[in-house]
């Protein structure tokens, strides 16, 4: 018999209370088979008259939801069955988002990913102050884009310059950073968190209060008009955002110059167009092979942690003085220039000059940027050229 993993139970006063607690894990993911489950509960849901409000929370301590299934995402080969899975979680959001009655995120450790973009399709969002509490969509850093929703919500929800600013760079908030920027509508301690949850949610059954949460979140002051509220504003928020991303990447990955070109395009279309077009272009991402690469150096980042954890390691520094780079061209002249900016003698190695060329180029245009903007002296600039050398075989390996 197959363990149910979404628990439902409704109090006196018509508060629903969904808890969600993946058996056998230490976190809640959204898998395939708890994205059907909680499809089927939202449908059985939509006539239920005993309910005025539905607080989903989580029975993990320090997880809320940490993100979709990734092994589910590495089976991805093609566009068309990435559009496809992207379409069916949307699919689900929808529904949550449509029930007849408010819904609240009870919000205290990790959610991210999916977790964020199912705590955005609700009405209302709560986090508590906990140490593991992260709010965000890191996406970007797996190759693909937010594809539940997550690029079409996030920016109607706390505008366009917050929401380039986290899908962008993938970071994550705690709980008052996210309530500063509006992600949140309140914020409790860690130690009354579950108290005051179902305090926010008695208050939440008043449509009054409702209203006064709601209008919390309206973007003031002249700022958000200038840069959202008309064509040329916006224009220029998107110009800087593709000339940062085109910096910190070099235009070697896809995905934020894809988001970028989809909340462009989506920005003042209806939600299900969006939508759709959210789900076009995350399925043409996941099945690249850039995708499919960084979710390799993500499992192994995370067999690394296992291993440790099992054999009882502790992580302990070791000086390093020189590192050998192979391949140079523009990349690897990136790398050599972080290794020789951080104090370390770096050796490239190519097949050919001109791609060693190309590194020591791409190594000395960063450091005249930076000499440029006055964060480093010219005799500086020269003295950490000078820790990056070349060759064309294996000497100084």
């Amino acid at each position: 018999m197959v363990e149910k993993t979404l628990h439902l139970a409704i109090t006196p006063t018509g508060v629903g209370e969904l808890v969600l607690d993946c058996p056998g894990e230490k976190v809640n993911k959204l898998g395939f088979a708890l994205m059907g489950e909680l499809d089927a509960l939202l449908d059985s849901l939509k006539g239920n008259r005993e309910i005025r409000l539905l607080v989903i929370k989580s029975a993990k301590p320090g997880v809320f939801i940490a993100g979709a299934d990734i092994q589910e995402l590495a089976r991805i080969s093609h566009a068309a069955a990435g559009a496809e899975k992207s379409k069916l979680g949307q699919d689900v959001f929808n529904k949550l988002a449509a029930l007849p009655f408010p819904t609240l995120a009870a919000i205290n450790g990790a959610c991210l990913g999916g977790g964020m973009e199912l705590a955005l399709a609700c009405s209302f969002r709560m986090a508590g102050d906990h140490p593991k509490t992260q709010l965000g969509l890191p996406e970007v850093k797996l190759g693909i884009l937010p594809g539940w929703g997550g690029t079409q919500r996030l920016p109607r929800l706390v505008g366009l310059a917050s929401a380039l600013d986290l899908i962008l760079s993938g970071r994550s908030l705690d709980a008052i950073k996210a309530f500063k920027m509006g992600l949140v509508d309140a914020v409790a301690a860690n130690e009354f968190f579950e108290e005051r949850v179902l305090e926010f949610a008695a208050a939440l059954l008043d449509a009054g209060q409702r209203s006064e949460v709601q209008k919390r979140r309206r973007r003031k002051g002249l700022l958000p008009f200038l840069l959202e509220g008309n064509p040329l504003g916006r224009s220029l928020l998107f110009k800087h955002a593709r000339k940062d991303v085109l910096e910190k990447t070099k235009g070697q990955y896809p995905a934020p110059l894809a988001v970028l070109d989809l909340i462009r395009g989506s920005w003042s279309k209806p939600l299900p167009t969006g939508l759709g077009e959210e789900a076009k272009a995350f399925g043409a991402l996941a099945a690249t092979p850039i995708c499919k690469n960084l979710i390799q150096v993500f499992f192994a980042g995370e067999a690394l942690k296992k291993a440790a954890a099992v054999e009882g390691i502790t992580p302990m520094a070791v000086p390093v003085r020189r590192a050998g780079v192979l391949g140079a061209g523009v990349m690897g002249g990136g790398i050599a220039w972080l290794l020789s900016s951080s104090g370390l003698r770096a050796r490239m190695k190519d097949l050919n000059w001109d791609a060693l060329a190309k590194g020591f180029q791409a190594a000395a245009h960063i450091y005249g940027d930076l000499a440029k903007k006055r964060r480093l002296k010219p005799t500086e600039m020269s003295l950490k050229m000078h820790a990056i050398t070349g060759t064309l075989d294996f000497s100084g390996f």
